[in-house]
């Protein structure tokens, strides 16, 4: 087998030819992970740990085309889409499966979430897609949700908390400056979903850990950008393509109707209902893994019975939370519950 050094730069070399391994990594962890069968709930926590481990010894969660060197660095880590969707999935599967962890497997998650995420994220300003200087796209959304994940899930500590999530609502707005009034965005159908449906799930756990507090899908304007798939849809599956969209694209079922249902767009929902996997086996990015025991199209069209994990577990406060709580150094003072 290639050491990491060796694979990272031979996979740069060639604009990563073959596909990197680990990809394929993730999604038998997520199979594992995902798997409902209660009767071998132990077994399966057993294998997952296992997977676990070996993604926390992984020098760097980020694919090697996002590196802005030929190896990781470690004193300085980067974040980037795999990175946040590995976070997210470690997070989620702590929470899920608790003690049926080894205590030594959760106390590693939680110190390479930090490690690797939230510090990264609180010290440094230099993340392009962080905005307003960089190029902002599908990445705002998409790499703040990893943090947010890893902060609300394994951070017991309520002003690392405050930090992150102050951080977070100053750089969201970037996001969503580049969609137009009529709710477009430049990025394709493909984009919205892997931008905007990240954005909702980082809505929802936010939400969740600040009730009453905020509503970031509040209004018109996210109505319209709800419709954008709905009014670029030629016939079922298909698209107008543009960007990196393909024609042919499928849309999360998971996102579709939760989003379609939130914002009151219930022609998104139907969408969702009629895709041709309308299941969503993954963790909370919405991905549609087909595991092995649903291996098979479904015959009949009927709402998904996962939206995401942290959709149907509510996530609740471990710790008793101040009133008001100073923000980062943004100055940006969020007003939690109790």
């Amino acid at each position: 087998m290639l050491n990491e050094a060796v694979l990272y730069r031979l996979l740069l070399e060639t604009k990563g030819q073959p596909p990197f391994p680990r990809f394929g990594d993730r999604e038998a962890w997520q199979a594992v992970s995902g798997r409902p069968a209660a009767a071998q709930i132990r077994e399966l926590a057993a294998k997952a740990a296992g997977r676990v481990w070996s993604i926390c010894e992984e020098s760097s969660w980020v694919v090697p085309a996002h590196l802005r060197g030929a190896v990781p660095d470690v004193d300085g880590p980067w974040i980037d889409l795999f990175a946040s969707g590995t976070a997210i999935d470690l997070a989620e599967t702590d929470y899920l499966l608790g003690d049926l962890l080894p205590a030594t497997v959760r106390t590693r998650i939680r110190l390479e979430c930090r490690r690797r995420m939230i510090e990264p994220y609180l010290r440094r300003c230099d993340f392009w897609w962080l905005g307003p200087t960089g190029q902002v796209n599908n990445w705002n959304p998409a790499s703040q949700l990893g943090v947010v994940a890893a902060a609300l899930y394994l951070c017991d500590d309520a002003a690392v908390q405050a930090r992150v999530l102050a951080k977070v609502l100053a750089h969201l707005p970037a996001y969503l400056k580049s969609f137009d009034a009529d709710g477009c965005t430049s990025e394709g159908v493909k984009y919205w979903s892997g931008g905007f449906g990240k954005y909702f799930v980082l809505a929802h756990l936010v939400e969740s850990r600040l009730p009453g507090c905020l509503d970031l899908l509040e209004g018109e304007r996210f109505r319209r950008i709800c419709r954008y798939p709905v009014m670029l849809e030629m016939s079922p599956g298909h698209f107008v393509n543009f960007s990196d969209s393909d024609e042919e694209t499928t849309i999360s079922a998971g996102i579709a109707c939760a989003l379609g249902r939130r914002c009151g767009v219930p022609a998104l929902e139907e969408q969702g209902l009629r895709t041709t996997c309308p299941w969503s086996t993954g963790l909370s990015r919405g991905r549609d893994v087909r595991s092995p025991h649903r291996s098979q199209p479904a015959t009949s069209v009927a709402r998904p019975t996962r939206l995401c994990w942290s959709w149907q577990v509510p996530i609740r406060p471990r710790l008793g939370w101040s009133r008001y709580v100073a923000g980062c150094r943004c100055g940006v003072r969020l007003r939690l519950a109790r």
